[in-house]
């Protein structure tokens, strides 16, 4: 694994305490902007990459499957109801 895999690694494991769930091996890279952290679901073996924009707003709700890969500069909206991306 890349060394800098390593810090995003680090920071799920920072950011499980504030999201609704972020499953195992999953790793996060630099957001740019996350909102409504409560609301955001991560299964496990989740990749993001560098640049994430994720925005659960209201009753908004974010659910990412296992084994899933968000590339780069990615947003994700969700306001109501429920915003899934699964492989």
């Amino acid at each position: 694994m890349h060394p800098i895999k390593y810090l995003w690694a680090a920071r799920a494991v920072v950011y499980k305490m504030t999201f609704g769930r972020i499953g195992n091996m999953t790793y996060i890279g630099r957001p740019t902007f996350i909102e409504g952290r409560k609301n955001i679901y991560i299964g496990n073996r989740v990749r993001v990459f560098p640049g994430i924009r994720m925005e659960a707003i209201g009753n908004g709700t974010i659910k990412i499957g296992d084994n899933t890969a968000i590339e780069q500069n990615v947003h994700i909206t969700s306001g109501g109801g429920y915003t899934l991306a699964t492989m």
